[in-house]
Protein backbone atom coordinates (compact mmCIF):
# COMPACT_ATOMS: atom_id res chain seq x y z
CA UNK A 1 0.00 0.00 0.00
CA UNK A 2 1.49 3.70 -0.74
CA UNK A 3 2.41 5.67 1.64
CA UNK A 4 2.04 8.98 0.46
CA UNK A 5 -1.08 10.48 -1.37
CA UNK A 6 -2.42 13.77 -2.94
CA UNK A 7 -5.57 15.32 -4.12
CA UNK A 8 -5.93 17.13 -6.74
CA UNK A 9 -9.70 19.11 -7.49
CA UNK A 10 -11.30 21.35 -9.84
CA UNK A 11 -14.51 23.18 -9.30
CA UNK A 12 -16.46 25.66 -11.98
CA UNK A 13 -19.76 26.67 -12.74
CA UNK A 14 -21.67 23.29 -12.94
CA UNK A 15 -19.21 20.55 -10.93
CA UNK A 16 -16.70 19.85 -8.55
CA UNK A 17 -14.43 17.13 -9.46
CA UNK A 18 -11.79 16.13 -7.13
CA UNK A 19 -9.12 12.84 -7.23
CA UNK A 20 -7.00 11.19 -5.22
CA UNK A 21 -3.85 9.58 -5.83
CA UNK A 22 -0.62 7.94 -4.82
CA UNK A 23 3.23 9.20 -4.78
CA UNK A 24 3.18 6.84 -8.20
CA UNK A 25 0.37 8.54 -9.93
CA UNK A 26 -2.00 5.69 -9.60
CA UNK A 27 -5.58 6.91 -9.04
CA UNK A 28 -6.94 5.56 -5.83
CA UNK A 29 -10.71 7.17 -6.21
CA UNK A 30 -12.30 10.36 -7.79
CA UNK A 31 -16.01 12.01 -6.62
CA UNK A 32 -17.60 14.59 -8.27
CA UNK A 33 -20.70 17.09 -7.33
CA UNK A 34 -22.15 20.37 -8.70
CA UNK A 35 -20.47 23.42 -8.64
CA UNK A 36 -18.59 25.83 -6.68
CA UNK A 37 -19.34 29.02 -8.39
CA UNK A 38 -21.36 31.43 -6.10
CA UNK A 39 -22.32 33.42 -9.07
CA UNK A 40 -25.23 30.91 -9.27
CA UNK A 41 -25.32 28.81 -5.82
CA UNK A 42 -25.22 29.95 -2.73
CA UNK A 43 -22.62 28.94 -0.18
CA UNK A 44 -24.75 27.22 1.62
CA UNK A 45 -25.67 24.82 -1.13
CA UNK A 46 -21.94 23.63 -1.09
CA UNK A 47 -21.98 22.70 2.19
CA UNK A 48 -23.18 19.37 2.26
CA UNK A 49 -22.29 18.31 -1.01
CA UNK A 50 -18.91 18.75 -0.03
CA UNK A 51 -18.74 16.79 2.77
CA UNK A 52 -20.62 14.06 0.40
CA UNK A 53 -17.53 14.29 -1.54
CA UNK A 54 -14.80 14.48 0.86
CA UNK A 55 -16.39 11.12 2.53
CA UNK A 56 -16.53 9.19 -0.98
CA UNK A 57 -13.16 10.17 -2.16
CA UNK A 58 -10.83 9.67 0.99
CA UNK A 59 -11.10 6.08 2.32
CA UNK A 60 -10.80 5.79 5.75
CA UNK A 61 -6.82 4.22 5.66
CA UNK A 62 -5.68 7.81 4.32
CA UNK A 63 -5.13 9.48 7.20
CA UNK A 64 -2.75 12.44 5.55
CA UNK A 65 -2.62 13.52 2.27
CA UNK A 66 0.89 15.51 1.82
CA UNK A 67 -0.67 18.24 -0.53
CA UNK A 68 -3.87 19.13 -1.96
CA UNK A 69 -4.23 21.54 -5.41
CA UNK A 70 -6.74 23.10 -7.15
CA UNK A 71 -8.35 25.65 -9.36
CA UNK A 72 -11.74 26.19 -7.99
CA UNK A 73 -14.07 28.89 -9.11
CA UNK A 74 -15.79 30.70 -5.75
CA UNK A 75 -14.55 30.18 -2.36
CA UNK A 76 -12.57 26.95 -1.81
CA UNK A 77 -13.05 26.85 2.37
CA UNK A 78 -16.03 24.29 1.89
CA UNK A 79 -14.13 21.86 0.44
CA UNK A 80 -11.23 22.45 2.46
CA UNK A 81 -12.40 21.89 5.60
CA UNK A 82 -14.64 18.68 4.25
CA UNK A 83 -11.14 17.28 3.23
CA UNK A 84 -9.50 18.55 6.97
CA UNK A 85 -12.57 16.66 8.72
CA UNK A 86 -11.33 13.44 6.36
CA UNK A 87 -7.98 13.62 7.21
CA UNK A 88 -4.64 15.89 8.02
CA UNK A 89 -3.27 17.89 4.85
CA UNK A 90 0.48 18.84 4.48
CA UNK A 91 0.20 21.40 2.09
CA UNK A 92 -2.70 23.63 0.61
CA UNK A 93 -2.05 25.35 -3.47
CA UNK A 94 -4.75 27.15 -5.27
CA UNK A 95 -4.44 27.92 -8.87
CA UNK A 96 -5.72 30.32 -10.86
CA UNK A 97 -7.51 29.31 -14.01
CA UNK A 98 -5.09 31.04 -16.35
CA UNK A 99 -2.62 30.03 -14.80
CA UNK A 100 -3.79 26.21 -15.26
CA UNK A 101 -4.40 26.97 -18.79
CA UNK A 102 -0.69 28.52 -19.14
CA UNK A 103 0.62 25.48 -17.65
CA UNK A 104 -1.43 22.91 -19.83
CA UNK A 105 0.45 24.48 -22.72
CA UNK A 106 4.18 24.08 -20.91
CA UNK A 107 4.31 27.94 -20.50
CA UNK A 108 4.25 30.16 -17.24
CA UNK A 109 3.17 33.84 -18.67
CA UNK A 110 1.00 34.27 -21.90
CA UNK A 111 -2.75 35.28 -22.85
CA UNK A 112 -5.45 31.89 -22.33
CA UNK A 113 -8.88 32.01 -23.39
CA UNK A 114 -10.92 29.16 -22.49
CA UNK A 115 -14.44 28.58 -22.32
CA UNK A 116 -16.95 26.05 -20.32
CA UNK A 117 -20.44 27.10 -18.24
CA UNK A 118 -19.12 30.04 -18.85
CA UNK A 119 -16.11 31.94 -20.87
CA UNK A 120 -12.63 33.45 -19.59
CA UNK A 121 -9.65 35.37 -20.99
CA UNK A 122 -6.71 35.72 -18.73
CA UNK A 123 -3.53 37.99 -19.05
CA UNK A 124 -0.51 36.57 -16.73
CA UNK A 125 2.61 38.77 -17.13
CA UNK A 126 5.50 38.53 -14.65
CA UNK A 127 4.39 42.14 -13.33
CA UNK A 128 0.52 42.31 -13.97
CA UNK A 129 -2.41 39.65 -14.02
CA UNK A 130 -5.93 40.23 -15.39
CA UNK A 131 -8.95 38.57 -16.03
CA UNK A 132 -12.49 39.13 -17.83
CA UNK A 133 -15.28 37.03 -17.93
CA UNK A 134 -16.84 34.08 -16.24
CA UNK A 135 -20.35 35.55 -15.88
CA UNK A 136 -21.81 32.40 -17.95
CA UNK A 137 -24.92 32.60 -18.36
CA UNK A 138 -26.06 35.65 -16.65
CA UNK A 139 -24.63 38.27 -18.95
CA UNK A 140 -24.18 35.50 -21.75
CA UNK A 141 -20.89 35.15 -22.11
CA UNK A 142 -19.67 34.39 -25.14
CA UNK A 143 -18.01 31.43 -25.92
CA UNK A 144 -19.30 29.78 -22.69
CA UNK A 145 -21.05 26.51 -23.02
CA UNK A 146 -24.49 28.54 -23.12
CA UNK A 147 -23.75 31.45 -25.86
CA UNK A 148 -22.71 28.41 -27.98
CA UNK A 149 -25.57 26.67 -27.84
CA UNK A 150 -27.76 29.64 -29.03
CA UNK A 151 -25.53 30.15 -31.36
CA UNK A 152 -25.60 26.44 -32.72
CA UNK A 153 -29.82 26.78 -32.66
CA UNK A 154 -29.68 29.85 -34.47
CA UNK A 155 -27.49 28.41 -37.02
CA UNK A 156 -29.62 25.87 -37.78
CA UNK A 157 -33.00 26.99 -37.72
CA UNK A 158 -31.64 30.08 -39.75
CA UNK A 159 -30.38 27.70 -42.69
CA UNK A 160 -33.21 26.20 -42.19
CA UNK A 161 -36.07 28.96 -43.04
CA UNK A 162 -33.24 30.86 -45.47
CA UNK A 163 -32.10 33.26 -43.44
CA UNK A 164 -28.61 32.67 -42.77
CA UNK A 165 -25.88 30.59 -44.62
CA UNK A 166 -26.39 27.17 -45.90
CA UNK A 167 -25.29 24.76 -43.18
CA UNK A 168 -24.78 21.05 -42.37
CA UNK A 169 -26.67 21.32 -39.26
CA UNK A 170 -30.13 20.64 -40.64
CA UNK A 171 -29.59 17.91 -42.74
CA UNK A 172 -27.65 16.19 -39.54
CA UNK A 173 -30.58 16.88 -36.99
CA UNK A 174 -32.91 14.77 -39.41
CA UNK A 175 -30.40 12.55 -40.11
CA UNK A 176 -29.25 11.80 -37.00
CA UNK A 177 -32.85 12.71 -34.88
CA UNK A 178 -35.34 12.87 -37.15
CA UNK A 179 -36.46 16.39 -36.37
CA UNK A 180 -36.58 19.32 -38.52
CA UNK A 181 -34.67 22.36 -37.66
CA UNK A 182 -37.62 24.59 -36.31
CA UNK A 183 -38.41 21.14 -34.24
CA UNK A 184 -34.47 21.08 -32.56
CA UNK A 185 -35.13 24.86 -32.38
CA UNK A 186 -38.34 24.66 -29.69
CA UNK A 187 -36.83 21.60 -27.92
CA UNK A 188 -33.57 23.80 -27.47
CA UNK A 189 -35.08 26.78 -25.93
CA UNK A 190 -37.11 24.79 -23.73
CA UNK A 191 -34.01 22.88 -22.35
CA UNK A 192 -32.32 26.18 -21.92
CA UNK A 193 -35.06 27.57 -19.88
CA UNK A 194 -35.12 24.48 -17.73
CA UNK A 195 -31.34 24.51 -17.47
CA UNK A 196 -31.85 27.99 -15.79
CA UNK A 197 -34.63 26.79 -13.52
CA UNK A 198 -33.20 23.66 -12.04
CA UNK A 199 -29.94 22.86 -10.14
CA UNK A 200 -27.17 22.73 -11.11
CA UNK A 201 -26.63 25.73 -12.77
CA UNK A 202 -30.17 26.87 -12.24
CA UNK A 203 -29.29 30.65 -12.58
CA UNK A 204 -32.40 32.26 -12.08
CA UNK A 205 -33.55 30.12 -9.47
CA UNK A 206 -30.20 30.82 -7.26
CA UNK A 207 -30.63 34.59 -7.90
CA UNK A 208 -34.35 34.76 -6.69
CA UNK A 209 -33.04 32.52 -3.76
CA UNK A 210 -29.99 35.16 -3.03
CA UNK A 211 -32.68 37.91 -3.70
CA UNK A 212 -35.04 36.84 -1.25
CA UNK A 213 -32.43 35.41 1.58
CA UNK A 214 -34.45 32.06 1.72
CA UNK A 215 -32.01 28.90 1.25
CA UNK A 216 -32.67 26.74 -2.14
CA UNK A 217 -33.34 23.58 0.72
CA UNK A 218 -35.96 25.21 2.00
CA UNK A 219 -37.97 25.66 -1.48
CA UNK A 220 -36.95 22.86 -3.51
CA UNK A 221 -39.69 20.42 -2.06
CA UNK A 222 -42.33 22.91 -2.78
CA UNK A 223 -40.89 23.53 -6.35
CA UNK A 224 -40.36 19.57 -7.07
CA UNK A 225 -44.63 19.30 -8.43
CA UNK A 226 -43.36 22.17 -10.69
CA UNK A 227 -40.46 20.39 -11.43
CA UNK A 228 -41.81 17.77 -12.55
CA UNK A 229 -44.61 19.18 -14.95
CA UNK A 230 -41.79 21.42 -17.02
CA UNK A 231 -40.05 17.64 -17.40
CA UNK A 232 -43.27 16.25 -18.68
CA UNK A 233 -43.39 19.07 -21.29
CA UNK A 234 -40.01 18.83 -22.19
CA UNK A 235 -40.90 14.90 -22.94
CA UNK A 236 -43.47 16.46 -25.07
CA UNK A 237 -42.15 18.42 -26.77
CA UNK A 238 -39.00 16.42 -27.47
CA UNK A 239 -40.85 13.04 -28.52
CA UNK A 240 -44.26 13.89 -29.77
CA UNK A 241 -43.38 15.96 -32.96
CA UNK A 242 -46.89 16.48 -33.74
CA UNK A 243 -47.84 18.09 -30.87
CA UNK A 244 -44.69 20.37 -31.20
CA UNK A 245 -44.73 21.61 -34.84
CA UNK A 246 -48.95 21.54 -34.47
CA UNK A 247 -48.67 25.76 -34.52
CA UNK A 248 -45.62 26.25 -36.62
CA UNK A 249 -47.30 23.69 -39.48
CA UNK A 250 -51.10 25.57 -39.26
CA UNK A 251 -48.94 28.92 -39.55
CA UNK A 252 -46.92 27.23 -42.95
CA UNK A 253 -43.39 28.22 -41.09
CA UNK A 254 -42.61 24.54 -42.23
Amino acid sequence: MAERYYIAADGGGTKLLAVLYDEERNVISSSKTHGTNQLFRPKEAMLGETEQLASELIPDYVRRVESVDFSIVGDPAPFLDAVRRRCEIGRVRGYGEGGVALASAGVKYGVAAQAGTGSDAFLIQPDKRDAVGGWGMTLGDEGGGYDIGLKTLRAAVWAEDGRGVPSVLPALLKETWGMSAVHFGLMMVMNLCVGTLTPPVGAILFAGCRTHKVKIEQIIGMLLPFFIVILASLLLVTYVPWFTMAIPTALDLV
